[in-house]
């Protein structure tokens, strides 16, 4: 006899580290709804709340059937981007990473930032305003949002002088000069550690035609980074952490690599592995380069 929405839900919730709120928010309700329909309560239309909880309970056990394990890799990328953060952060200086996509920025910032908790990571897109910047950062530091920018620029400058933290902004090349000098501005007054990270137009920007605008940031920065392209042993390093030894393949791996619009970086590479391995898994086949070459033709920048 099937096992109902329900029972498969009770199953799921036993394995899981998700909490009720989360799997609400997961399935669109509200958590209200969720325990409501959990003790047989819910009056709505119950058919329509179990058809979203079947179909996230069906996507939830197909990961972790197929869940591919992921493991932080210090490449030599990584060990320089950590190299910036820890000088930064002992030594409260200003630093900049500059990198083209895919070379472990991100990463390596999610990673520090397990390892140090009073470390403030904030990621920047296209419109992310010294306000926002701002707000953020109060967030951040559990403090009331209503207050006036230059006022809560202020007490946010207060809380953290002499704390130790450090703030890393990544994808800083999105940001108006006005909010990189925020940035800087917070800097100067907290004595807090603080590093930009960013592709390398930013890095053109500093030092081009509007270098003039970015002097006072640009003057500041103690320590400059900019990272090289993977090196093979690299890419051997990331292919084991995937459980994946075959020289031959890490030959195939590199070849991938160096096809990146970029110059090379490893998002690719990853994206093709992580593919394969959940396929292969489905398909119960053996890894090869034939096997990469197939599942790779999903992909762009593939041989």
């Amino acid at each position: 006899m099937p096992r109902t929405v329900r029972e498969l839900f009770n199953e799921y919730m036993e394995h899981s580290d998700k909490s009720q709120a989360e799997v609400a928010r997961s399935v669109g309700t509200s958590a209200a709804t969720l325990s409501l329909w959990i003790n047989e309560k819910y009056s709505g239309d119950v058919e329509k709340l179990e058809l979203r909880m079947q179909s996230f309970l069906s996507r939830e056990f197909t990961r972790q059937t197929y869940r591919v394990d992921e493991t932080f890799v210090e490449t030599s990328q990584a060990r320089a981007i950590t190299d910036v953060l820890n000088y930064c952060h002992t030594h409260q200086d200003m630093g900049a990473v500059y990198g083209v996509p895919g070379l472990g920025k991100s990463v390596s910032a999610v990673e520090y930032l397990k390892n140090h908790p009073d470390v403030i990571l904030l990621t920047a897109f296209k419109g992310f305003t010294r306000t926002a910047i701002i707000v953020s950062i109060a967030q951040h530091l559990g403090m009331a949002t209503h207050l006036t920018g230059y006022r809560q620029f202020q007490l946010i400058a207060k809380v953290m002088q002499g704390s130790d933290r450090m703030l890393i902004l990544d994808e800083a090349q999105f940001l108006s000069s006005d909010s990189l000098e925020i940035v800087r501005s917070l800097h100067d007054q907290s004595g807090i550690g603080t590093v930009y990270f960013g592709q390398p137009r930013m890095q053109r920007m500093m030092a081009g035609k509007e270098a003039e605008f970015f002097a006072q940031i640009s003057s500041r920065l103690g320590v400059v980074q900019t990272l090289t392209p993977p090196k093979f042993e690299d890419i051997e390093l990331i292919a084991r952490s995937y459980k994946v030894i075959d020289k031959k393949i890490h030959n195939y791996l590199w070849g991938i690599v160096n096809l990146d619009p970029w110059g090379g970086s490893y998002r690719k590479m990853s994206k093709l592995l992580k593919l394969a391995i959940r396929t292969a898994s489905v398909e119960k086949q053996e890894i090869t380069i034939p096997f990469l070459k197939d599942v790779g033709r999903y992909m762009v920048y593939t041989n």
